[in-house]
């Protein structure tokens, strides 16, 4: 397995003469370097790949920031198209913003379901828990609003110290009449982020 050792007489760069003992390379260290070399490949690869992603997330976010739906979409299309569940996770999330946006509902709805699914098979707690809150919203503009409520109550156990689903779920409960309940949710966002009471 390991290579034979060989006595050399050689010259450095400064022209001294001297005696080395080197060992010569065996299959199995050839072996460890051919690993080693594609172990880096792949990292170098995996790392483009993260970048790549990154880039096309912060495009998605701007877009959606702008109102320009379609290139949201176009963007989030790219991190739905990866290997990785993370990036396929903000994909789906970013795709159904942008359609809950341009009221195709139904459409973001499944979007949004794509994405619970993908950042609940991975583990990824933020993500699960803005998906949530983006398909319980949908649904509460289709009137779907029991639904909507699990959605909301799902984002309130993963973000329990967040106005937001606090917010939606005290939009639902007027919907559904019962406006004690949803006096008691909408206080209790405001007590948890007065700075925004007034929205």
């Amino acid at each position: 397995m390991s290579g034979s050792y060989v006595v050399k007489h050689e010259t450095d760069i400064w022209g001294n003469d001297q005696t080395v003992i080197k060992r010569s390379v065996g299959a199995y260290e050839v072996g460890s370097a051919i690993g080693l070399g594609a172990g880096l490949l792949v990292a170098a690869h995996k790392n483009s790949q993260v970048k790549a992603a990154i880039s096309s997330a912060e495009a998605a976010q701007k877009y959606l920031e702008n109102g320009d739906n379609e290139k949201a979409i176009t963007a989030a299309s790219r991190l739905i198209n990866t290997d990785d569940k993370e990036a396929q996770a903000m994909g789906h999330f970013f795709t159904a913003s942008a359609q809950s946006r341009l009221e195709l509902h139904a459409e973001a709805v499944k979007g949004f379901t794509t994405a619970i699914e993908l950042a609940r098979s991975i583990n990824v707690l933020d993500q699960l828990s803005i998906a949530y809150i983006g398909r319980g919203a949908s649904l509460y503009r289709q009137n779907d609003l029991g639904a909507a409520m699990r959605d909301f109550t799902s984002y309130i156990q993963l973000q329990p110290n967040d106005d937001t689903g606090y917010y939606w779920q005290g939009l639902a409960l007027v919907k559904l009449g019962d406006l004690d309940q949803a006096l008691s949710n909408l206080s209790r966002a405001v007590s948890i982020n007065p700075g925004d009471a007034a929205n």
